[in-house]
């Protein structure tokens, strides 16, 4: 068996691997156009100029622009995919590298992400140094997701920066529906639990398990329930560094 062979048998065994590998770097172009419309377009909804993310004028358009817009759908399709399967991939330090430089997540040293991440709107996603995401997130960063430094984040945490206004007539998404999640240093946060768009969750703040959060977390307060409620205050006395980051997980 020559090399040629044994290349060609490998590429068909990792197939999925193979694509991604193909389709690699006009993901990437196809990711970084879509950072700067989606900061134009953010730009004009925060200033009231578009009451809607979708309502972007529409004209007739040429075969080449229809041409462009399936090839654009295909990326699209293909990013969206990409999101949600290369988060089983078994190693961190290839996870964070596609995450960093073809989604374009802003991810600072030490970052810990588990298994089975999933994302909208990566481009807008920064996490701090040291923080750790457990298994099976996911995170919306089409209106921004900040988060600090030394930040636990515990298994099947949603975060949604985004949501649809059950009051507008078009079921459209409105300024009163989306805006960025802020978490600060050495916050902890519970598993199962959803916060919503327009928190800030403070610093050493508790977020129990479970819990819904739809308003902002005062700094070192613990919260709990549907919709979170504060509870008692936590110790201030933060010592602890999260760590934990392996090659194969």
């Amino acid at each position: 068996m020559n090399i040629l062979t044994l290349i060609i048998i490998l590429l068909i065994i990792f197939y999925k691997i193979t694509f991604f590998i193909l389709l690699c770097i006009p993901l990437r172009i196809f990711n970084k156009k879509n950072v700067v419309s989606n900061i134009t377009i953010l730009k004009e909804f925060s200033k009231g100029k578009n009451n809607n993310i979708s309502d972007i004028p529409q004209k007739r358009k040429s075969i080449i622009k229809r041409l462009k817009k399936i090839i654009w759908l295909i990326l699209d399709g293909y990013y969206r995919y990409l999101g949600y399967w290369i988060g089983y991939f078994p190693s961190q330090y290839v996870r964070n590298f596609i995450y960093k430089h073809i989604f374009f997540m802003k991810l600072e040293r030490s970052v810990t992400i588990r298994y089975g991440l999933k994302l909208l709107g990566a481009s807008g996603i920064k996490i701090g140094e040291g923080s750790a995401l457990g298994d099976e997130c996911w995170l919306d960063g089409r209106y921004d997701i900040i988060i600090g430094k030394n930040v636990n984040i515990a298994s099947q945490v949603h975060m949604w920066s985004a949501s649809h206004d059950m009051n507008d007539p078009y079921f459209r998404s409105t300024p009163y529906t989306v805006g960025p999640i802020i978490i600060d240093d050495n916050a902890w946060i519970g598993p199962h639990t959803t916060i919503l768009d327009n928190v800030h969750i403070g610093e050493g703040a508790v977020v129990c398990a479970g819990a819904v959060v739809t308003k902002d977390v005062e700094p070192f307060a613990v919260v709990a329930g549907i919709p979170a409620k504060k509870i008692k205050e936590r110790n201030r006395d933060i010592r602890y560094k999260l760590g934990g980051a392996s090659f194969f997980y």
